[in-house]
């Protein structure tokens, strides 16, 4: 089943009563052609199979740069794929309300030019996956229970500090998007970017720090920190 949407016009919703939306089986969430938001209204509920039949939130090919916003609870303990489809225009998806949400989310995106977008408002206690061409972006404080990070995607520090609390899996190095202070900066500045549990194996050689540009910051120095329960 394929649910498209077709609002147009600036602040232009789509409202679920009650029960709300969900998604089963294969279905597929398309926001379609506009380029304005798409903002959904009222509880989600994804009820598919990951193994089986992955539920689909999916940028159709001929959208132009479109953010679909769930404005509400997204909610359940299955998976979903937040997926792009075009070549040239980005794609964004916000969540406000992801506390009750404990499947996987992935976030794939196979396009060089075009770029995949998640924003985070809340905390997130199931796994988050993100790849290639992918750029997360939590709130300042939001806590990840699990995160699967793939080489060539971006953690966006820039509003304050991520963290993972359970279980993380990596290939290459953790790219973080953080403040170009500038070469001329006389204080050092101090921020701690990125939490994750002790005992995760990470040290400060998987981190990589870019700025908006997406070229490598040069950093006087960076490390990690260990205490009893965080490093």
């Amino acid at each position: 089943a394929v649910l498209r949407l077709t609002a147009r016009g600036d602040g232009s919703f789509v409202k679920f009563n009650n029960d709300g939306l969900v998604l089963a089986g294969q279905a597929r969430l398309q926001p379609h052609y506009s380029s304005h938001p798409y903002n959904i209204k009222g509880t989600v509920t994804v009820t598919a199979e990951e193994e089986k039949y992955p539920a689909f939130i999916q940028q159709t090919a001929s959208a132009r740069n479109i953010s679909l916003n769930f404005m509400d609870k997204f909610k359940g303990a299955e998976s979903v794929y937040a997926a792009i489809k075009s070549s040239t225009n980005n794609f964004t998806v916000s969540f406000a309300d992801t506390t009750e949400y404990y499947g996987t989310l992935t976030a794939t995106n196979i396009y060089e030019d075009a770029l995949l977008t998640v924003n985070l408002s809340s905390d997130f206690p199931g796994t988050l996956s993100v790849s290639t061409n992918v750029t997360l972006v939590p709130a300042s404080g939001v806590k990840i229970a699990n995160l699967k990070y793939f080489d060539g995607a971006v953690i966006d520090a820039r509003s304050g500090t991520l963290e993972i609390t359970g279980s993380i899996v990596k290939s290459g190095k953790i790219r973080v998007l953080t403040n170009n202070f500038g070469a001329n900066t006389t204080n050092p500045r101090f921020s701690e970017l990125v939490k994750f549990p002790a005992d995760a194996g990470i040290t400060a050689d998987d981190f990589e720090f870019v700025g908006a540009d997406g070229e490598p910051l040069d950093c006087d120095s960076y490390n990690v920190t260990t205490d009893s329960a965080q490093g």
